[in-house]
């Protein structure tokens, strides 16, 4: 009787294994919707940038051969978390804080490709890092503004200014509320 309680156990599982190896043969596919090709709804929350920072440790730099502003920018999305994003920088930096400053020198920068992202974006701050090359010397212990603008490639542009001192140790601090919007990096040439 043992014998045959053994036999038949065996039968058992080799019966269940043999119907697991046909299911697995047979190619078994779940049932529903991948999550592959679902489209997002209207109440979905799309990460994007929704405010843009001059980050504190932006400073002016002096190299070897050129004055350069390193300047720091962060990008934040609705939970005021920092962010990459694909799209375009546009920077300005002014003489004067006033609205009769002066434009001292502009600078567009792309951060379209991975290796533009690779470049500019320090993954330990969380902040696009841009050596910004000045040709014309800021005045001397003047306030400067730096007034950026960070267009997506998707989404609304977002843009901040700050006070940026021309002494390398000079604080920069932001302004609230950023003015309207008038509608090593080289500046970009009066009149391109």
């Amino acid at each position: 009787m043992r014998a045959r309680e053994q036999t038949c156990g065996a039968a058992r599982y080799g019966g269940a294994a043999a119907l697991i190896l046909l299911a697995v043969a047979s190619g078994c596919q779940f049932k529903g919707r991948s999550g592959a090709g679902a489209k997002a709804s209207a109440d979905t929350w799309r990460i994007t940038p929704v405010r843009l920072r001059v980050y504190p440790t932006t400073r002016f730099d002096d190299a070897e051969s050129e004055r350069v502003l390193i300047a720091r920018l962060e990008l934040l999305d609705e939970m005021d978390d920092p962010l990459k994003c694909v799209g375009s920088f546009h920077l300005e930096l002014h003489a004067g804080v006033d609205v009769h400053r002066r434009r001292l020198a502009a600078w567009h920068v792309p951060v379209l490709s991975m290796q533009q992202q690779r470049r500019y974006y320090d993954s330990i701050s969380r902040t696009y890092r841009l050596p910004l090359q000045i040709v014309e010397s800021p005045p001397p212990k003047r306030k400067l503004l730096l007034r950026a603008r960070f267009t997506p490639v998707d989404a609304p542009r977002v843009t901040t200014e700050a006070e940026v001192g021309s002494d390398r140790r000079a604080p920069v601090r932001p302004m609230k509320p950023p003015l309207p919007d008038p509608g090593s990096i080289a500046p970009v040439q009066p009149g391109a």
